[in-house]
């Protein structure tokens, strides 16, 4: 990992592989490091839910980052991010907080402390963090699933070990329940009615996609579910 990139994007996501190419494409040829929380290559998440039963591995970002001169690493959870004097911030890493269905988190202390962003510990002394002095910080870290207090056993879909998960358990007269009609509920949902599954969708909207679509789409939408 450079000392000092001169761009430091947390998030090994779809946003970052994107930052990424906007950056040399418009001309930039400084250094630029992608850190993420999973271990191993980053890839595409996109795919988890589009293509579900016909892809077995994942679509990989990480080579989409080597071939635009970015660096990737792997396994490292930022978990504090520290402004500087001279511009620009420092984020601390700890490589063996648990990446916690893959997300990447990041929290501020108002004098660089370090804040615990899961993993059973409360708080960790900055120190024993990894830490990378950047001008430019870029948090691309997108979202990950909420799981309501005592829903014990549910499925989630957020990383590749979800989706393969999920595959091994779609079965012709598999029932399958989906909170959510976003875009991702309702791939998933395509996805496992094509396996024979019997799926039920909710959500709290009126129509699928009814918060990110006009009334006159989701409607139509609803009608061909």
């Amino acid at each position: 990992m450079p000392s000092r990139p001169d761009v430091l994007i947390i998030g090994g996501g779809l946003a970052a592989s994107a930052l990424v190419t906007a950056l040399r494409a418009r001309g930039f040829t400084g250094a630029i490091t992608v850190a993420g929380a999973e271990e191993g290559p980053a890839y595409d998440r996109p795919p988890l839910t589009k293509q579900l039963l016909t892809r077995t591995t994942p679509s990989l970002l990480s080579d989409q980052f080597g071939v635009a001169g970015a660096e990737w690493r792997g396994g490292l959870r930022a978990t504090s991010l520290t402004p500087l004097p001279d511009g620009g911030a420092s984020v601390s890493f700890d490589p063996q907080l648990p990446a916690g269905g893959g997300r990447d988190a990041v929290s501020s202390g108002d004098h660089g402390s370090a804040v615990s962003a899961g993993g059973g510990r409360d708080a960790v002394s900055p120190a024993a963090f990894p830490r990378l002095d950047a001008p430019q910080v870029v948090l691309a870290t997108g979202a990950g699933p909420v799981v309501p207090r005592g829903w014990d056993g549910v499925s989630t879909i957020s990383t590749w070990e979800d989706a393969a998960a999920l595959r091994q358990r779609l079965a012709p007269g598999a029932r399958l329940g989906i909170v959510g009609a976003g875009w991702l509920g309702l791939e998933l949902a395509s996805s496992a009615a094509a396996a024979g599954g019997e799926v039920t969708v909710l959500d709290m909207a009126p129509a699928p996609l009814g918060q990110v679509v006009p009334p006159a789409v989701s409607s139509r939408v609803a009608r061909w579910l």
